[in-house]
């Protein structure tokens, strides 16, 4: 079966310890994604190189604001269905793609939200996931990825991932029938 989903986790050089998202995609009970960790800057690991079904990819130099010039790079060149922007930190409970790609299958959303443990509502606090401002982040939705091509990321904004959606929607590229929540917790943001 052909994967509905890409996961792209930019990084930064962060040491061993602090990637949680590879051993926690690795242990997916659904093996059905297409996974590529992303860094920003050349890496201690060579590009293009394939472990454990991970692509690992680097960009030449490091361009800064959080990696979205990757994640750019990573909507352009995307082949599956659904894209999961989030990061190399982030942690990915075991159920997490079987629980997405049965709502994908089944509704076909423009995009899907989920909640997460997020540092942006304090440590420890679930982040209770909607278009808002403030109350979505990159690891949060899975977009369609036609969708996703309609409009840039603002590289240099704070909160692009907000800024982005909105811009989608306010383009008139996300349909708000086809938002659809899925009222779990699903991964935990460093």
């Amino acid at each position: 079966m052909e994967s509905l989903i890409t996961f792209i986790a930019t990084a930064f050089n962060e040491p061993f310890y602090n990637k949680s998202f590879i051993t926690s995609i690795m242990m997916q009970t659904d093996k059905n994604f297409n996974a590529i960790v992303w860094n920003n800057g050349l890496a201690n690991i060579p590009d293009n190189v394939i472990d454990n079904d991970i692509l690992y990819r680097s960009s030449e130099r490091n361009t800064g604001n959080w990696g979205t010039a990757n994640r750019q790079q990573a909507i352009d060149e995307c082949t599956t269905e659904y894209i999961i922007q989030t990061s190399v930190q982030d942690y990915w409970l075991p159920q997490s793609v079987e629980y997405i790609n049965k709502v994908l299958d089944e509704h076909k959303p423009d995009i899907l939200i989920w909640n997460s443990v997020n540092h942006l509502v304090g440590p420890c606090q679930v982040l209770d996931s909607t278009v808002a401002w403030s109350k979505i982040d990159w690891g949060n939705f899975a977009l369609r990825t036609d969708i996703a091509r309609k409009v840039r990321i603002r590289q240099s904004e704070y909160c692009s991932d907000f800024l982005y959606l909105q811009d989608l929607i306010q383009g008139g590229h996300i349909d708000p029938k086809k938002i659809m929540k899925l009222p779990l917790l699903l991964t935990i943001h460093n």
